[in-house]
C-alpha cells in the first residue's frame, strides 16, 4: 500500500510543513543497517514518448503479486504497474479527464484491487477517482465527492476484506477538510470522519480489523499543523490522542500489522528545516519515536511506512543535499532504533521515494520519482 503518500503536485513533490516539533537524532545519510542488506534500482517500463511518469504507491499481496500506481504524460493519465515475480509491466488504467493521478492501491486478491486517486473534468473542479480490478482489467467505479464546490482527492486505501475498503483524503493537496469513503460491496459512499475545529487531511489509512481502522495526516492549516490519527471502532471515527509536539508536523503514513504493532511517518518543522517524524503504538498510546536526518539544516521528511512489527519496520522518504538537490532515504527500525540504509538514485536531478511495501521483513520495495532533464521516470528500488 502507498503509505503515502504523501500529497504532491503532478512531478514535484510537497515541500512539508514549517515549525518546530520533536527534534530528531542527526545520522549520517548514508550509514548500514542490516547486515548484507543492499537496495538497488530495478528496471521496470516507462510510459510512451518522453516519459514524464511517477510512482505514489504500492502494495504487495505477494511476493510475485505487487501493484504499484502513480501517474504518467506529466500527470495527464494514470499508471499502473504490477509485478509477477519477474518483472513490471505497465498495465492499462482507465481515466475519466486529463490530471489523472493514482495515490494509492490496495490489494485484496489475485482478482481483487483498489486504486484511488483524482481527475480533472475539464473546466471544473478535481474529482475523486477510483478504479478496480477484476483478475482482467482496471474500471472506474462510481465515488462521492463530499466537499461541495471544492476539489477532493482521494490519498490512502485499505482494505479488511472485499466488501470492507477504506479510501481517505481530503479536498486539497494539503487540504483543509478531511474525507473518507467506504465500500460496502456494492457502493462506495461518504463517512463522516471526527470533527476538526481547525481543518485538517488524511493521507494514508491501514486496517487491523473490521473494528480497529487507523487514518492518518494533518489537524490544522500548513504551517500551524499537528499530527492527526483518527479511528474507526466499527461505528464511527473519532481522534486518537497524539503526544503533544510543535505545531509543523504531518504524518504521511502509517502501517498497522496489528493491535500493537501501529506505525506512523512524515515530517515535522524543525527550527531549522524540515525534519523525519516517527510514532509507534503498541497498543498503549503513541509515543514519538526518534529517527534520523542527514543534517538539522537541510529538508528530511519520510512519505512513507511499512511495519512488519512492532519492533521490525522500514520508512522512506527524501532528504536534501547542500547542492538543495532531493535524494532517496530508506530507514530500518530494529533493535530499538531507526537506522538508515543506503538507498541508490538515478542520474544527479531529484529522486523521491513515496511509498513502501514489505513482503517479509528481508523483501522490500520502494517506489518514487526519478527526475531527468526533461521529464522523469517512476522510480522501483527492492532490496533485503
Amino acid at each position: 500500500m502507498r503509505r503515502s503518500k504523501t500529497t504532491r503536485s503532478h512531478v514535484l513533490a510537497r515541500l512539508g510543513v514549517v515549525a518546530a516539533a520533536v527534534v530528531a537524532a542527526v545520522v549520517p545519510a548514508t550509514s548500514a543497517s542490516a547486515a548484507g542488506c543492499a537496495f538497488n534500482v530495478t528496471p521496470h517500463p516507462d510510459s510512451e514518448g518522453t516519459p514524464f511518469d511517477q510512482l505514489d504507491g504500492i502494495d504487495a499481496l505477494t511476493a510475485t503479486n505487487i501493484w504499484a500506481v502513480g501517474l504518467s504524460n506529466a500527470g495527464d493519465d494514470p499508471l499502473v504497474e504490477h509485478w509477477n515475480g519477474h518483472k513490471w509491466s505497465i498495465v492499462h488504467a482507465p481515466t475519466k479527464g486529463a490530471g489523472a493521478e493514482l495515490y494509492d492501491v490496495a490489494a485484496i486478491s489475485a482478482t481483487n484491487a483498489w486504486a484511488v486517486g483524482y481527475y480533472s473534468p475539464p473546466g471544473a473542479h478535481v474529482r475523486t477517482l477510483v478504479e478496480h480490478w477484476n483478475g482482467k482489467q482496471w474500471s472506474i467505479f462510481p465515488s462521492p465527492n463530499p466537499v461541495a464546490g471544492s476539489d477532493n482527492f482521494l490519498k490512502g486505501v485499505a482494505a479488511v476484506s472485499a466488501t470492507n475498503v477504506w479510501a481517505v483524503g481530503a479536498n486539497g493537496r494539503p487540504g483543509t477538510k478531511a474525507i473518507i469513503e467506504h465500500w460496502d460491496g456494492h457502493h462506495w459512499l461518504s463517512v463522516p470522519g471526527a470533527v476538526l475545529p481547525n481543518g485538517g487531511d488524511l493521507e494514508d489509512v491501514s486496517a487491523i480489523s473490521k473494528t480497529n481502522v487507523v487514518a492518518v495526516g494533518h489537524e490544522g492549516v500548513v504551517g500551524t499543523t499537528t499530527p492527526l490519527v483518527e479511528r474507526f471502532d466499527g461505528q464511527s471515527w473519532s481522534k486518537d490522542a497524539v503526544p503533544a509536539v510543535q505545531s509543523g508536523a504531518d504524518l504521511a503514513g502509517v502501517s498497522t500489522p496489528s493491535a500493537t504493532a501501529q506505525w506512523a511517518a512524515g515530517s515535522e518543522g524543525g527550527a531549522a528545516a524540515i525534519q523525519t517524524f516517527t510514532m509507534r503504538n503498541t497498543g498503549s498510546g503513541w509515543q514519538v519515536v526518534a529517527s534520523p536526518n542527514s543534517s538539522a539544516t537541510l529538508i528530511n521528511q519520510f512519505n512513507d511506512v511499512s511495519a512488519v512489527s512492532a519492533t521490525n519496520a522500514w520508512a522512506v522518504g527524501e532528504r536534501e543535499t547542500s547542492g538543495f538537490v532531493r535524494r532517496t532515504v530508506i530507514a530500518h527500525f530494529t533493535g530499538g532504533q531507526w537506522s538508515v540504509v543506503t538507498s541508490p538514485n538515478l542520474g544527479s536531478g531529484n529522486n523521491r521515494l513515496y511509498g513502501v511495501a514489505t513482503p517479509t521483513g528481508t523483501n522490500v520495495w520502494g517506489v518514487g520519482i526519478a527526475s531527468h532533464p526533461i521529464g522523469s521516470t517512476g522510480l522501483i528500488v527492492h532490496g533485503c
